[in-house]
């Protein structure tokens, strides 16, 4: 693995990306010559080959009809007039 000070990291970040995603580059991001980060192919990490990460990004970025609707439980929950005030003291140390 290759490895790259936090420092000089900021600036070849564009290159380093660019070998990490087009060469399956990876490398140790170091402070001061001790590791602290590993740069890396998202899809090594997640087990995937490209061909499915794309159709991943794909799919995550096509709109979802929600489960969800408003409205369905109305009046199911309900809040006391108190809802926000201060809490007593007793609440807090646990008293009574």
């Amino acid at each position: 693995m290759l490895r790259i000070d936090i420092r000089e990291m900021e600036w070849r970040l564009e290159e380093l990306l660019s070998q990490v995603a087009l060469e399956g580059a990876e490398w140790i991001i170091t402070r001061d010559g001790i590791p602290v980060a590993r740069l890396m192919p998202y899809y090594r990490r997640a087990g995937l080959h490209t061909d499915e990460i794309r159709m991943t990004e794909t799919q995550a970025n096509a709109p979802r009809e929600s489960s969800r609707r408003a409205g369905l439980h109305e009046g199911a929950i309900q809040t006391t007039p108190d809802f926000d005030e201060p809490l007593p003291d007793s609440f807090w140390v646990g008293d009574g």
